[in-house]
């Protein structure tokens, strides 16, 4: 998944400096390409394999047994002992999770999302996410798909592992560290 960079140079104020270097205005204007090629979100969805609908209560101990919370978004997200937001956990139906329609709610899917350059550390995050995507697909009997929705397999993994080694690799060159304070003010 991408998001949109293209706007951003307006919408940021010239009088922040990265990190020492240049105005990020005159940095976006002058790496606006790659930054859009590496403003990647990765997801692993999980859907019913018979039709049933998961409870969104059982979707919610989950979550919450594995350290999620339930933010104002309508998603649960895993932080770090920091307070970064590694990833989070939303429905892929259209209604979003809250603490008022939870007991009600039931789904035909939810999906895990990694923002890819906000992320330190993010092949050992994403793994962190699969084992739990995979934990809750097998409590809930469901099964782990990609946003095609075919089954997640290892070789699809492993592309997906080699898109982040690029990913990062890119962003280093343009010596920004993912996860650092510059990237989550190139890439909010």
């Amino acid at each position: 998944r991408r998001r949109r960079t293209a706007g951003r140079i307006e919408n940021l104020e010239n009088r922040f400096v990265l990190d020492g270097g240049p105005v990020i205005s005159e940095f976006m204007a002058n790496n606006d390409s790659v930054l859009a090629d590496v403003d990647v979100l990765i997801g692993a969805n999980i859907i019913t394999q018979n039709g049933e609908a998961f409870a969104a209560t059982k979707v919610r101990a989950m979550a919450e047994a594995a350290g999620m919370k339930l933010q104002p978004d309508g998603a649960f997200h895993y932080f770090n002992d920091e307070g970064a937001d590694l990833f989070s956990l939303a429905n892929l139906d259209p209604t979003p999770f809250s603490a008022e329609n939870i007991r009600q709610l039931s789904t035909h899917g939810i999906t895990f999302l990694f923002d890819v350059p906000r992320v330190a550390d993010g092949v050992r995050v994403f793994n962190q996410m699969l084992m739990l995507a995979r934990q809750m697909a097998s409590s809930l009997g469901g099964q782990v798909v990609d946003d095609n929705r075919r089954p997640l397999s290892d070789a699809g993994i492993a592309r997906i592992k080699q898109q982040l080694a690029d990913i990062y690799a890119r962003m280093e060159a343009q010596q920004i560290k993912s996860g650092s304070a510059r990237a989550l003010r190139l890439f909010s």
